[in-house]
């Protein structure tokens, strides 16, 4: 019974935390009427670009070519961040951030969230975009 309870007030504190913070950000629709907030609404070209070769229509990004980092911390260096948060109907979805270092055109995936709460960093990933 004191399972249940607490499986309960899990599924209460996790409808809480469902909200839309749509300050600033872009919504996409993807084939199946999902839709993904991105912040900021307007990355740069750069950022955009590699958006665009990274989109999954189903996660928000694609992760999967990148090697898990055993640390959660980004190698010094100045980054754009983009953040892609999932539906507001999805409570338990995952929310990623994409760092973008511009010099040396290389990223990195934090995914966070999801049912049992990871905080994983993924990359680097190289990318070739025009400025």
């Amino acid at each position: 019974m004191d399972r249940l309870i607490a499986i309960g007030v899990v599924l209460v504190l996790m409808a809480a935390g469902c909200r839309s913070g749509r300050d600033g950000a872009e919504t996409v629709e993807t084939e199946g009427a999902t839709q993904f907030r991105v912040i900021p609404a307007t990355p740069s070209r750069v950022g955009h670009a590699l958006l665009s070769q990274i989109w999954d229509g189903q996660f928000g990004v694609e992760i999967r070519n990148l090697p898990r980092r055993q640390s959660t911390e980004l190698p010094k260096g100045t980054y754009e961040s983009i953040q892609i948060l999932p539906p507001s109907t999805v409570c338990d979805a995952f929310t990623h951030t994409v760092f973008v270092d511009h010099r040396s055109k290389q990223y990195w995936i934090l995914r966070t969230g999801g049912v049992a709460g990871v905080n994983e960093l993924y990359g680097p990933g190289t990318f070739s975009c025009g400025r």
